[in-house]
Formats: C-alpha cells, structure tokens, sequence
C-alpha cells in the first residue's frame, strides 16, 4: 500500500496562511471577527471543534493517490459516501500482474498461504482463459478474488476525514482499511495538527 497527498486546499489571500486559518476565517465570518484571524488558530480551531461546530472543517479538501490495496479494502472504503472517488478501471485495465494482498494470518500459516497462492494462480488463469476465448474485461473481472490490488484518487473534506479516521483507526476496523486510515492520519495531521 503507498498513499501520496495529491493535493489540499490551499488559501490564496495574503492574510490567511494555511488550512486551520482558513478554518478560522470561516468560523470568525460567523461571528463577525474576521480581523482576528491568525492571532491564535490554534486555540480557536480546537474551541470549535470541542463545540462540534465541525461544518468549518467542510473548507478543506485533501486528495489522495493510494495505490496497492484490494478490492476489499475499496469496498470498505467507498461506503464513505462524501468522498469523490476515481478507481483503476477492470473493464478497461487488463488484470495481468496479478498483484494481490494476502493478510498475515494467512501469509504466516502455511497451509493457508497454499491455499490462498493455489486459488489467486487458479482465479487469474481463468481470467486469462476467458479473454483469451473472446470474453470481454468487464466480464471475465467477474472471476477475480476480492485480494486483487487496485489503485485510486480519493478526495475528501476534513470532516469526512475526522469521521473515517474515528470509524477506521479503530482496533474493531479490519486490518488493512485500518493500516490506510493510520497513514492518512498522519499525512492530515502534518497540515491540521490542531484537528487531528
């Protein structure tokens, strides 16, 4: 799995600096104080957010590449709705790297790792058999395990990110969903260390 930050709202006037007083200014529109912007972010961003008055978080958008997780992970994934998604296509993209994720149980079971290699072998020689007989992509895909690697853009609002890293970062989320909402968290944190 390898995640890069693509992009993130970026303020364009001189007086608000970074993604929290930005953040600010939207809350101090509210109130009428837009002049105090930048005197102490840091305390405000967390007041609001201590008073859920998360709308203000809904300015700042971050793009993501993430590329190597299954097709598993995706599905948990794209059920956070206020997201914008854009996913490597097995309708158009032949699937002939057979790249896979095998969790460590069964990857440190050997009994299981056979299985699991003997399968992932068996699903990809299919597909091949099915394009090779005329099938088209977008229905020999129907033959290929949930382990199958893709890449996607995503992009969400700090919001949505502070809700998925609550459901994610959880120790009840599956393993690899867990490991990619770590890593956004961090990325996020670096920019919002006052949010997250």
């Amino acid at each position: 799995m390898k995640i890069r930050l693509l992009a993130i709202t970026q303020p364009l006037v001189p007086d608000i600096q970074n993604c929290e007083q930005l953040i600010e200014y939207a809350g101090r529109k509210c109130t009428n104080t837009c002049s105090k912007t930048g005197k102490d972010t840091a305390r405000f961003v967390r007041q609001r957010i201590d008073e859920s008055h998360l709308t203000l978080l809904e300015h700042i958008q971050f793009t993501f590449e993430i590329d190597g997780i299954s097709r598993a992970c995706l599905a948990q994934l794209t059920r956070h709705r206020i997201a914008s998604f854009s996913v490597q296509s097995q309708r158009y993209v032949k699937q002939n790297n057979q790249a896979v994720v095998m969790p460590e149980s069964i990857k440190n079971n050997p009994f299981a790792n056979m299985i699991f290699e003997h399968l992932i072998e068996y699903c990809f020689s299919a597909y091949t058999k099915l394009l090779d007989a005329g099938i088209l992509p977008e229905d020999a895909r129907f033959v290929l395990p949930m382990a199958i690697c893709t890449d996607l853009i995503m992009s969400m609002n700090l919001r949505e990110i502070l809700h998925f890293l609550e459901l994610r970062t959880s120790e009840k989320s599956q393993w690899e969903i867990r490991e990619l909402a770590n890593q956004i968290k961090e990325i996020v944190h670096s920019y919002c260390p006052n949010v997250i």
